[in-house]
C-alpha cells in the first residue's frame, strides 16, 4: 500500500476494473494519513505550496503517469477557483483562496 499527494484522480491511473472508495476528509484526518509517509505527485507548483500551507507537509512538485493499485490511497488536494486552466495562480490568488477556505481533500481509496 502506498500514500500520494496529489491535486488530482483519472481514470487513467487504474490498471483496469476497479472497486473505488471516494469521501470527502477534513485537514486533520489527511495530516494523519500522510503521516506514515507519501509520495507526491503534484502536478501544479501553486497547488502544492497550497498543500503544504494547509496540510503541514512539503508537497513537492511531481508530474508523474501514476498507476495505483489496490490498496493505495491517494489523497487528493484541490483549490477552488474559477480560473482558466491554462493560467498558474499567483501567490497572492493562492493565500486568498486559503484564508477563505476554497481547497477541498479527497481520499480516493482502490479497494479492489
Amino acid at each position: 500500500m502506498v500514500t500520494y499527494l496529489g491535486n488530482a484522480f483519472s481514470l487513467q491511473m487504474l490498471e483496469g476494473d476497479a472497486v473505488l472508495g471516494v469521501r470527502r476528509i477534513s485537514v486533520e484526518e489527511a495530516r494523519r494519513m500522510l503521516g506514515n509517509g507519501f509520495t507526491p505527485v503534484m502536478g501544479h507548483e501553486n497547488t502544492a505550496r497550497a498543500a503544504s500551507r494547509v496540510l503541514g507537509v512539503e508537497a513537492k512538485l511531481n508530474r508523474v503517469s501514476l498507476k495505483l493499485r489496490r490498496g493505495d490511497v491517494l489523497i487528493v488536494f484541490q483549490l477552488i477557483t474559477n480560473r482558466a486552466p491554462t493560467r498558474e495562480l499567483s501567490d497572492e490568488e493562492v493565500n486568498e483562496l486559503i484564508a477563505n477556505g476554497q481547497y477541498t481533500i479527497y481520499a480516493v481509496t482502490i479497494e479492489q
